[in-house]
């Protein structure tokens, strides 16, 4: 048995001073035990649940049916959201809105009657004006998830995308490792940190008195119990500045104005609430200390004249103004990946997140593959697929709470609470619950057409189509090497194709290609021989040019 002591340097920098700072500091390697059995639980646990899960629907339902840990209870959230906006009912709002030397204030109403006993008013007086100094603290650095939220904002970046061209950026020396969850620097970078933002100052025209420094982004003990560090910029000099892509430019921009926001000083203003007779109210707000607000995306224009009294009069016309309740939007790839993050925007009872920085763009790309999600320019919308999945999925595997559960359950076994076995126990119970429930559900039935060898129904199993009666012969599968041989694709043997197929006339295909790359159609058939499903094809004749 080898006895000697092996110790880990564990380094989230490779500056000198940070990898002697980590030697100096090297551990136990058996302190880090539990970040590997965390790992392994995690890794058992994915293949545990999806590779049981996914077949066990696939073939009770027949159905490609793919389940995962992650990307199920993320899939229903997109689902939800959808279900929620299709079932909203909108309602009217009634604002009677009135503007006076810039004040703009209203009062809401929920029918035009209570609307039109005020709509004649004209005098008006300040009953009470509530001041109060406001800030709004400089953003933190990028991680991962924030700025690909940020992408997705201002260019339509997919995560992937974000992800890649994060990548490409690391790849050749100019920004931090990509795959970071932290929004913090340790206290060995600050020198070097100070020197790259020199430059960035520069080159946006910052002046002096709106900086605060990098000590703003310097947390040592935050920054030292994460792998790596915040993403930022490591070398504004590299010739390889001056050759970046379009995309990689905007990512560049995106990081360097997010350091250079993140040490300027806060955003200060004054926020007036000023409560007028019959419930009219409004506000104005006064910068007091423009701060990174300066350079923000979406600049925030707080330049009222507060010069408003209390116990003063005026006198202003109002106007109806109809407006409709929404329901929220629909996901984007922004908004789906930091409700992943912090699920607190589901529902308070809920803490941290599911997925990881690493794993969560390539969650939403797999549920496009598996043709679950759709993209729609930003927004992300579920498919009729993804909605049969959605009502056989247990509410356990529906909601987040079972993988926020999960994920709570991993951190106690590296902390050492709780025994990997005990914890892959509950795995396997979870399954073999959950097995029990499908199997006693019933069988899905789509019924397509009659059938033409016996008259009852054609039904869609999912990967086939066939008969009810089971001592039937008719039987149609969606991968068929017959039709793949006139280069028609398992996804073209939809519901209509069949019923056509099974009528008398056939269904014909247009565009067919052949060898030599003619086009030409057909018409495909389907008869009974010796109880079997045979296809059979006929060529209409083209009609003859004059």
């Amino acid at each position: 048995e080898n006895k000697t002591k092996v110790t880990r340097m564990w380094c989230n920098t490779t500056n000198k001073d940070g990898l002697l700072k980590a030697l100096e500091e090297r551990k136990d390697i058996k302190e880090y035990d539990g970040y590997y059995l965390e790992a392994d639980s995690r890794s058992k646990a994915d293949w545990l649940i999806g590779m049981n899960l996914s077949r066990l629907y696939m073939f009770k339902f027949f159905r490609k049916f793919v389940i995962g840990r992650v990307m199920t209870p993320t899939l229903c959230l997109i689902i939800e959201r959808d279900l929620e906006i299709e079932n909203f009912e909108e309602s009217d709002i009634y604002n009677l809105v009135g503007e006076y030397n810039g004040f703009q204030f209203k009062r809401k109403f929920d029918t035009p009657e209570e609307c039109d006993k005020f709509k004649d008013l004209k005098d008006f007086t300040v009953v009470d004006i509530v001041e109060e100094k406001k800030k709004k603290k400089a953003p933190k650095l990028f991680k991962l998830s924030t700025l690909q939220q940020q992408a997705n904002v201002e260019y339509g970046y997919t995560l992937k995308q974000t992800l890649n061209i994060l990548e490409s950026l690391y790849l050749k020396g100019i920004t931090s490792y990509p795959r970071s969850n932290m929004e913090y620097l340790p206290a060995d970078l600050e020198e070097s940190f100070s020197e790259i933002l020199k430059n960035l100052y520069l080159a946006w025209f910052i002046e002096k008195d709106d900086i605060e420094g990098a000590k703003k982004c310097i947390n040592d003990e935050k920054a030292q119990k994460d792998a790596h560090y915040a993403i930022i910029i490591v070398n504004t000099k590299t010739k390889e500045i001056d050759n970046l892509s379009k995309d990689e430019r905007n990512i560049y921009d995106l990081i360097s104005r997010r350091m250079i926001e993140a040490t300027m000083k806060d955003f200060e203003y004054i926020e007036q609430d000023i409560q007028l007779n019959d419930e009219f109210s409004g506000k104005k707000r006064k910068s007091t200390q423009e701060g990174f607000n300066k350079i923000q995306y979406n600049k925030l224009q707080y330049n009222d004249n507060l010069d408003l009294n209390k116990g003063q009069n005026f006198q202003c016309d109002l106007e109806i103004k109809k407006t409709k309740t929404k329901p929220k939007p629909r996901f984007t790839d922004a908004t789906i990946v930091s409700s992943m993050e912090n699920l607190k925007d589901i529902d308070e009872k809920y803490k941290g997140g599911i997925g990881t920085p690493a794993t969560r763009d390539s969650i939403i790309e797999k549920l496009v593959e598996y043709k679950y999600i759709e993209r729609s320019k930003k927004t992300l919308t579920s498919t009729p697929i993804a909605r049969l999945l959605y009502k056989l999925l247990s509410k356990q595997i529906k909601t987040v709470g079972l993988t926020a559960a999960l994920e709570e359950k991993l951190e106690e076994v590296r902390l050492g609470n709780i025994e990997q076995e005990t914890f892959l126990n509950f795995i396997e119970k979870y399954i073999l619950n959950e097995i029990d429930r499908v199997k006693d559900l019933d069988d899905l039935r789509i019924e397509v057409c009659d059938c033409p060898f016996c008259g009852k129904k054609v039904l869609n199993q999912g990967l086939k189509y066939d008969c009810e009666n089971e001592d039937c012969g008719f039987e149609i599968w969606k991968k068929n090497k017959y039709f793949e041989s006139f280069g028609i694709k398992e996804k073209s043997i939809t519901d209509d194709f069949v019923k056509q197929l099974c009528s008398s006339s056939g269904v014909m295909v247009k565009g067919l290609k052949s060898k030599k790359g003619e086009k030409y159609s057909a018409i495909f058939s389907v008869n009974e021989e010796d109880g079997k499903t045979i296809l059979s094809v006929d060529f209409p004749k083209r009609k003859s040019k004059k």
